[in-house]
């Protein structure tokens, strides 16, 4: 086997006749590996138009990257609860906290669809050796760095939501985070526990189907992350953002939008080949078993700041488990 933390490099692919088995729980090359590899195939081999391919990656990547899903989304949840059913969508987003919003989102997707492009000029030995961690982090980084993305984005969110949202758009920010944290540290508990190859590592060229972007394959591929396959992480963050918000705002349009964002956020991690079906299954399955609870145990009104800093005290226990698993990979 590969050792997972070689320097960077670009690592052949074996294809899926020649998986061998790895400490993976799911035992690669295994009955239940090889049934979920044979259901997932059909959108790993999926091919699509470059537009539709590009507009596919934003729900794709976004619930998982921390300064989105814990910043930019949390403001536009934020920013719904402010808003009014009984006013026109032009009163609604001329709020400072609408206009904000708004700009904010028009920057990330900005960012995105310049990263996006630029990828499409490197060959993968390049990008390895940039050391540019694409969308998860838009400078050049080392994984402390997200680390501190991911901990601090939910808190400048809400910094901004306790001045410009009502106490209602706060308290849903705050919810929705909460669910997102501790939906985050439960996902990534069993990443190290599982250990499950992705399939970007595993897939042939043959096997896999043409992608216009590519640098999401890429960066799964290096060994910060190549053993994230099971659960999904960004299946499991949308589906916080899906069970929580839906906890919140009973509204039929909100419901069906957020099912969509959902819907494509679940396929599109299978068809940019980071994870199979199983994997992006159980990370919604987490979800959902988080909300409840939460649910159950803390009502809406009585989540605040203070519960979002407590589960986030535990990211720091679970980034250590992980830092020694890849160690003893070595």
């Amino acid at each position: 086997m590969a050792n997972p933390n070689a320097a960077n490099s670009v690592q052949p692919r074996r294809g899926m006749s020649n998986v061998v088995w790895t400490r993976s729980l799911f035992g690669e090359g295994g009955y239940i590996d090889a049934l979920d590899k044979a259901i997932s195939m059909p959108l790993f081999k999926l091919e699509v138009p470059e537009s539709v391919e590009l507009v596919w990656s934003y729900p794709a990547l976004w619930f998982g990257i921390p300064s989105i899903g814990q910043g930019v989304i949390a403001l536009v949840v934020a920013t719904y609860a402010d808003s009014s059913p009984h006013k026109s969508l032009m009163h609604n987003l001329s709020s400072p906290l609408a206009l904000t919003t708004v700009g904010i989102v028009a920057v990330a997707a900005a960012r995105h669809l310049q990263l996006s492009l630029q990828s499409q000029k490197l060959t993968e030995s390049q990008y390895t050796d940039s050391g540019i961690v694409y969308l998860y982090v838009p400078v050049p980084s080392k994984p402390k760095t997200l680390i501190l993305t991911a901990i601090a984005a939910p808190h400048l969110a809400l910094a901004l939501t306790k001045v410009l949202a009502s106490p209602a758009g706060h308290e849903a920010a705050c919810y929705y985070l909460l669910n997102w944290s501790a939906t985050l540290i439960v996902t990534m508990s069993a990443k190290i526990a599982a250990s499950r190859q992705r399939p970007a590592f595993i897939l042939s060229p043959e096997e896999g189907g043409h992608r216009y972007f590519p640098q999401h394959q890429w960066f799964l591929r290096q060994p910060m992350t190549r053993f994230g396959s099971f659960p999904s992480g960004d299946a499991a963050m949308a589906g916080a953002f899906y069970f929580s918000t839906n906890h919140l705002f009973n509204s039929a349009h909100w419901n069906i939008a957020s099912k969509c964002a959902f819907t494509l956020a679940l396929s599109g991690r299978m068809f940019f080949h980071a994870h199979h079906a199983l994997d992006v299954i159980f990370g919604g399955v987490t979800a959902y078993v988080v909300s409840q609870g939460i649910q159950t145990f803390l009502p809406v009104a009585q989540v605040s700041w203070h519960h979002l800093l407590l589960v986030q005290s535990s990211f720091f226990f679970i980034n250590k488990a992980k830092s020694y698993t890849m160690k003893k990979e070595d």
